[in-house]
């Protein structure tokens, strides 16, 4: 657990500006540990929602298995440094990949399989960090044993880091995702991100024909991965404005975003 616990440390004070992608990255968070079913499986849900809300305008980026490993390191030894932060082969891998990719201004996808989102915000690869939410770890657990054997072994250790997630500071995430049902979750995160696609354009004309409107996912598609959504209290709150300025920073803050 100790491991776990160095993941989850304060945002550290960094320099007065720093330079971010041209648009950045969405990235998802929990509810609970990547590579566990109830969370790749919502994980799932949302991005073939997005893919297909956006087709075209989502562009997404693809990073090799061996460097995610590589670049969690990085990230696990850059969390427990409390000087600058470093980077290493990885990590500048990562981010020139997503510094290439911001230069077609569409959206972004990564899967870095994030389960420490404070050490990656501290890093220029600046993403949109989005948390899916279960308040209830008494859900949570219930979905867990609904995987089967082999997921309830590991309960423990995801209801404990849900828990860590749901304890972070508010402003660690851009959006967070309380709704129970996969439909409303998904149009909450369809809507924040069509603000954001306008903001990062702002010479684009603003006519109905040019918004992006969400397409849903046929039943089968739908019955299939809307199931770990269920039973979750829909107590959804604005999210935080996408459209930020350029600004000097304060103790905790990203700052120079689009």
């Amino acid at each position: 657990s100790s491991g776990i616990n160095a993941e989850y440390g304060d945002l550290k004070s960094q320099g007065p500006y720093e330079a971010v992608p041209l648009i950045r990255p969405i990235i998802l968070c929990g509810p609970s540990l990547r590579d566990f079913e109830v969370t790749d499986l919502m994980h799932k849900a949302l991005f073939h929602a997005l893919k297909q809300n956006y087709k075209d305008k989502l562009k997404v980026v693809h990073v090799e298995e061996k460097w995610i490993k590589s670049f969690h390191n990085a990230l696990a030894n850059n969390n427990n440094n409390k000087g600058q932060v470093g980077t290493t082969e990885a990590m500048d891998h990562v981010i020139q990949k997503v510094f290439e990719a911001s230069k077609s201004f569409n959206l972004l996808f990564i899967d870095l399989k994030i389960n420490f989102p404070v050490a990656i915000k501290k890093t220029p690869i600046a993403p949109l960090l989005v948390h899916i939410k279960i308040g209830n770890t008494k859900i949570l657990q219930s979905l867990i044993k609904k995987r089967g054997a082999d997921q309830r072994r590991s309960s423990a250790a995801q209801i404990y880091n849900a828990e860590k997630l749901i304890g972070l500071n508010k402003g660690v995430f851009d959006v967070v995702l309380k709704e129970s049902r996969f439909e409303d979750a998904r149009d909450h995160l369809i809507k924040y991100l069509d603000k954001y696609y306008d903001a990062s354009r702002p010479y684009q004309s603003s006519k109905k024909s040019d918004q992006l409107r969400p397409h849903l996912l046929n039943n089968k598609q739908l019955n299939f991965i809307k199931s770990p959504f269920a039973g979750r209290r829909n107590t959804s709150k604005r999210d935080k404005d996408p459209r930020h300025e350029m600004q000097p920073k304060s103790h905790s803050e990203t700052t120079i975003k689009v």
